[in-house]
This record gives structure tokens, C-alpha cells and sequence, in this order.
């Protein structure tokens, strides 16, 4: 079963500050939120990442991960 993981970074990741949680999602979780987004419609993977860290009540994704 895949599922998402949310941890509160003790400290910065990226573009993620200390404090903030950040969604670890699993390749399974990525692939069925991007089959949500309409045909002929387009994201930024900035706004990926973040579409699946509100989701997943986080404030934003791994980068590397996704």
C-alpha cells in the first residue's frame, strides 16, 4: 500500500523552512493526482508540489521525491 508521509522539518530542505511540514509522497500518490489534472490544462511543478501538499494537509512536498 502506498501511502504519503508528513514530517515537521526540524530544520530548512529546499525551498521548505524549518517548522513547516513536509509531505513525503509515494510515486503512487503523484501519478493519481496528476491524472486528476483536466486534459489540455497545465502545472507548474511548483504548483505540483503544492496542489499534493494541500491535499495531504501539508505545506508543501519534497522536491527530490516528486
Amino acid at each position: 500500500m502506498s501511502r504519503n508521509i508528513v514530517k515537521i522539518l526540524d530544520k530548512g530542505f529546499s525551498d521548505i523552512s524549518a517548522g513547516e511540514k513536509m509531505l513525503i509522497s509515494s510515486p503512487e500518490k503523484i501519478s493519481e493526482f496528476i491524472f486528476t489534472i483536466p486534459r489540455g490544462s497545465y502545472l507548474s511543478i511548483k504548483e505540483l508540489r503544492r496542489g499534493l501538499a494541500l491535499k495531504a494537509e501539508a505545506d508543501n512536498t519534497r522536491p527530490v521525491t516528486t
